[in-house]
């Protein structure tokens, strides 16, 4: 995939809670892009420097994502900048979007690689696994909090995990990667994303999940 966007390029910023941002790419060096300061930001929201964001961005090859975080703000020509630091590989989608729903339940994250990974089944290393509660999913990705604190190494973004939870009585035991870590409501209250890397069948499986979860909620307004 292409690694970086071109100036002059329009971009959408993505935050940990899916909130969206439209921009437009200013400078980009190899670990540094510049764009310009969202118009669309949300008056009662913070944006503190250190805040993990996806940016996104569309060729003729697809939609691409590059795992980023706030690095700093500057002004040039009157024109307010944020200066994004390059966090991880990006990768890309199929998709513009993917439905996210709330959802309640623990969840386990054991961090892994490639001489260690357990094979999916296997009982999970007490050691090395965090357990938390899921707070959204869709059919790539899902957000969970954790009682650690944000720089705790097992949630490094970028950190291959093995992820097991339950969705409305079906188990899933899945292949992921950190990609955000944000501080929650509280310093052991860690929002973690984790994009999974499971196959066609697994986000299927999700996909309806998520369906279902949906039908529920419009059942319940």
């Amino acid at each position: 995939m292409d690694g970086r966007p071109s100036i002059g390029d329009p971009v959408v910023l993505r935050d940990a809670d899916g909130l969206v941002y439209s921009s437009r790419v200013e400078d980009v060096d190899d670990d540094m892009i510049a764009v310009a300061r969202p118009a669309d930001l949300r008056a009662a929201l913070e944006y503190p420097e250190g805040m993990e964001l996806e940016l996104v961005w569309t060729l003729s090859t697809g939609i691409h994502v590059l795992p980023v975080e706030l690095a700093g703000t500057s002004v040039d020509n009157h024109i307010r900048l944020w200066h994004l630091a390059v966090t991880g590989d990006g990768w890309s989608e199929q998709r513009r979007d993917y439905v996210r729903v709330p959802v309640v339940g623990r969840i386990a994250l054991e961090p892994v690689d490639d001489e260690t990974e357990p094979g999916l089944g296997a009982a999970v290393d007490p050691d090395r696994t965090l357990h938390g509660q899921l707070v959204d999913l869709s059919e790539v990705a899902t957000q969970c909090a954790m009682p650690v604190a944000t720089d705790d190494p097992r949630i490094a973004v970028g950190t291959p995990v093995r992820c097991e939870f339950g969705v409305n009585g079906q188990s899933f035991d899945i292949r992921g990667t950190v990609a955000i870590v944000r501080i929650g409501a509280s310093a052991r209250d860690t929002r973690v994303v984790v994009r999974f890397d499971g196959s066609r069948a697994v986000a299927d499986a999700l996909r309806k999940q998520v369906f279902a979860i949906q039908i529920a909620m419009r059942r319940e307004r």
